[in-house]
């Protein structure tokens, strides 16, 4: 039964039927009695979500397709390399040990071809090694995506069924010509993929041969991808919009009479990882502000930390504190909002505080007996806020 006046969103970016709350039929059944809208990361996790519905027609109204989304790139095809890629975990379940015996036999046959492999493994060891074969280990989204520029086929053979498939979203829109298996989502990722099913290293081989044997094939797939490729942020963005805004006018709730804040946000936004942590809640918060019209101030507190250490200051502590107090003076904030900011003190906040404006604090984790540490850290300043959020249920803060 709901136990809430908003309305309630629920995003399901993993196969159903793998996840604590939704792998029983009568699980399933309670989530879209009790939720307003489901969000499935593709129409192979929607289908699964309904696996046994005997009245799925009656429920699908409830539910919609959202993406994973990436930028679109303008790629001159004529800097394309003779580069085969694999993106991913070097594992079984992706197919690496597929792609290793075919890449091999490739690079035998076109020794002008090179193949790239970026990832790692420490639950499997495959090894597969050849003089125009490079394993270049983990690396950031950002170098990924500008690598991919140059690449001219793509390899994504898993053997999973992936619930959707970025690696492969990834390579179409840099118009990678781009090989997948049919298992789960992948199929969904580019119109233009060559699907291969019931695959094996053989039928890959095969495939990959066929298209450096053709450059004019070659070509076509990989402008096919790019001209297909259709999943960008603005694109899926707009899907959320409008499924928010049409609750807001079922609701008649307006935004504009909500007033413009100026808002302090200090918490920690990664700018010292080159962009490879720019995903986090803290950045999700912030977007959600500004789109609402409001005037913030991004204080990232631990890159602040880590930018001022130095003999006076051997742990970076005391220059955030003069850090955010200036900042304040300077922006005059109407709210100031902490996320799991530990390392801002109590006489900060009260210097904060005594300047006549509200502050709160947001909290994502777990509170419960298994991490005590962050029930404690929640608590700490929780007397000095006018309000504070957190993700774990309430009960477990008694």
């Amino acid at each position: 039964k709901k136990e809430y006046s908003n309305s309630l969103f629920f995003f399901f970016h993993n196969d159903p039927l793998s996840m604590d709350g939704s792998k029983t039929l009568n699980e399933r059944l309670f989530l879209i009695n009790n939720v307003d809208k489901l969000f499935f990361n593709s129409k192979w996790s929607q289908q699964r979500f309904f696996l046994n519905f005997k009245n799925q027609k009656l429920y699908l109204d409830k539910t919609i397709i959202c993406y994973q989304s990436t930028n679109k790139e303008k790629i001159n095809f004529k800097k394309k390399e003779k580069i085969i890629s694999f993106v991913g975990k070097l594992n079984s379940a992706k197919g690496y040990d597929i792609f290793g015996k075919a890449i091999v036999k490739v690079l035998n046959k076109h020794k002008a071809w090179k193949a790239v492999v970026i990832g790692d493994e420490k639950r499997e060891n495959i090894t597969f090694n050849h003089k125009n074969l490079k394993i270049l280990g983990f690396k950031n989204n950002n170098f990924i995506l500008n690598f991919l520029k140059k690449v001219s086929i793509s390899v994504i053979p898993s053997r999973w069924d992936e619930p959707f498939g970025r690696t492969s979203l990834e390579a179409a829109s840099r118009g990678n010509a781009v090989i997948i298996s049919n298992k789960g989502g992948l199929p969904e990722t580019s119109a233009g993929a060559i699907v291969l099913r019931n695959i094996n290293y053989k039928k890959l081989y095969k495939q990959i041969d066929k298209l450096i044997s053709n450059k004019t094939l070659l070509q076509n797939v990989q402008k096919l991808n790019l001209k297909s490729f259709y999943l960008t942020h603005d694109f899926v963005a707009n899907i959320i919009d409008k499924t928010r805004n049409s609750f807001l006018i079922k609701f008649n709730i307006n935004l504009n009479k909500n007033p413009i804040l100026k808002i302090m946000h200090i918490t920690n936004f990664n700018y010292r990882f080159n962009g490879r942590l720019h995903y986090n809640t803290g950045k999700r918060i912030n977007n959600g502000l500004l789109r609402l019209g409001h005037n913030v101030l991004a204080v990232s507190d631990r890159d602040l930390i880590h930018e001022n250490k130095s003999i006076k200051d051997f742990s970076g502590i005391k220059s955030l504190q003069s850090n955010i107090i200036n900042n304040f003076k300077n922006f005059k904030p109407n709210l100031v909002l902490l996320g799991h900011a530990d390392a801002v003190n109590k006489e900060t906040i009260e210097f904060l505080k005594d300047n006549n404006i509200k502050i709160a604090q947001w909290f994502l984790d777990r509170m419960d007996t298994q991490w005590l540490s962050n029930k404690k850290r929640f608590l700490d300043k929780i007397d000095m806020m006018d309000a504070s959020f957190c993700t774990t249920e309430p009960k477990s803060l008694k």
